[in-house]
């Protein structure tokens, strides 16, 4: 392949194997060479500086019209052919941007950052190079503007179609804005009921815009990007796809089958993996405090075959933490979860309290103190010592009855194994008070 790149520092391109010419956006010669003669072209617009060079040698550019898009057409109409712009595409030179030359116009916008995140398409061409982009001092817009003149030139001979193009995304930034883009121009058929002689859509060269690494040399930049363009396969075009192979058919008809199979696996999984977050729900009153104890208490009451009184609706700051009932005994509830290993006497007066307000309703209620003591220790560490010996007599002749969410737990436990536990569970806290354990009269 014969390469040309165009630039302000690179005076080399140690690419074996490879023809590589060199010339200057300052060197007069730029204006006489003829891009024509070659099979790819590198525009590196990196150099901070080339906005503000105004050299006479860059009139040849334009005098001589040695960048149009009729020449950029006859350079890309291969397929093998290519076009790397490094740097911001709309960097000017002479008061003209690359993309205008060629005849196309994307945006950019001026702004510096150092988030960046590569795109997971196909194209893995520059991968390693821009893994090395760490910062950027512009971003690109989405749209792609064709000029009149490319629509002409590019689609003439092929009835009814037009010139259109879009953006690739190869590399982004945080707010997913475009850093590094392949430019993939094609033609398209406006409208299906225009005639057209030819069906063959022409396909063109490729085109990539690259931000630049700062810091690194622009002549190993340069190079990196040619042997990484030059060296690596592209991708398979998409009409590979559709070839088909003498015994692709049955391994076809397997892979589905295996994939169907993977399916329904897949679906078999969640819905155990639910069944399992299910089962193990109850745990959650061993750990959890404050409102989200509440909460898995309740769940653990219904799964008992309690019915809630104050759900989510009815509840208001006045509401105990929770009521509930079993049969045609009613409960007035309070929950406290502390770290230290005693309750103070504060949870029995509010049981004591919501005894007295839920009763005006016109039912009698038994007031129930559940306690999740030092819930930073594992539930075997905690103490059961957790109510003094005076709250222990108060909480009696209050006719409170008090459990600890270990009590709870273990009293669930046996309930999923003898259906009629619960009723006998809920009895004793309606019966006794004071507090309450399980091996006590079963």
């Amino acid at each position: 392949m014969k390469v040309l790149v165009i630039s302000t520092k690179c005076n080399k391109a140690n690419i074996s194997n490879l023809k590589v010419d060199i010339v200057s956006w300052c060197d007069n010669e730029l204006g006489l060479i003829n891009l024509r003669d070659y099979d790819g072209i590198v525009f590196d617009m990196s150099d901070y500086y080339l906005n503000s060079y105004n050299v006479s040698s860059m009139r040849g550019v334009f005098e001589h019209h040695s960048i149009s898009p009729d020449i950029i057409y006859d350079v890309l109409k291969k397929p093998e052919t290519f076009i790397i712009v490094v740097g911001n595409p709309n960097t000017t030179v002479k008061q003209e941007s690359i993309l205008n030359l060629i005849g196309f116009s994307v945006s950019s916008e001026i702004r510096n950052g150092n988030t960046v995140t590569r795109e997971k398409t196909g194209d893995r061409t520059f991968l390693k190079y821009l893994e090395k982009v760490k910062s950027y001092s512009y971003f690109l817009g989405e749209n792609i503007t064709i000029s009149s003149h490319v629509q002409l030139k590019w689609c003439s001979g092929v009835a009814g179609y037009e010139m259109a193009g879009t953006l690739i995304p190869l590399l982004k930034n945080r707010a997913d804005k475009i850093l590094a883009a392949k430019l993939e121009p094609f033609t398209k058929m406006p409208s299906p009921y225009l005639y057209h002689k030819d069906n063959t859509v022409p396909s063109f060269g490729d085109i990539y815009l690259l931000p630049p690494i700062y810091g690194m040399d622009q002549n190993d930049m340069v190079s990196e990007i040619l042997e990484l363009y030059l060296g690596n396969e592209k991708p398979e075009p998409e009409w590979v796809k559709n070839i088909k192979m003498p015994s692709q058919e049955d391994i076809d008809d397997r892979l589905e089958q295996i994939g169907s199979k993977i399916a329904d696996l897949t679906n078999e999984k969640n819905v155990l993996i639910q069944e399992l977050e299910n089962e193990r729900q109850p745990i959650e009153i061993l750990w959890k405090s404050d409102k989200p104890l509440e909460k898995s208490i309740e769940r653990v009451l219904k799964s008992m075959g309690a019915s809630i009184e104050n759900d989510d609706e009815n509840n208001t700051e006045n509401a105990a933490d929770c009521s509930f009932s079993y049969g045609s005994a009613h409960f007035a509830v309070e929950i406290k979860s502390t770290s230290k290993q005693m309750v103070d006497k504060n949870g029995l007066r509010q049981v004591r309290d919501w005894v007295e307000d839920l009763s005006d309703v016109g039912k009698e209620y038994k007031g129930l103190f559940i306690v999740s003591n030092e819930i930073g220790k594992k539930p075997d560490e905690r103490s059961d010592n957790y109510l003094p010996e005076n709250l222990i007599k108060y909480a009696t002749s209050q006719e409170i009855a008090v459990i600890s969410v270990k009590t709870l737990f273990e009293a669930y436990l046996k309930s999923k194994n003898d259906n009629k536990y619960a009723g006998i569970f809920f009895g004793k806290l309606h019966e006794k008070s004071g507090i309450i354990k399980l091996e006590i009269d079963e």
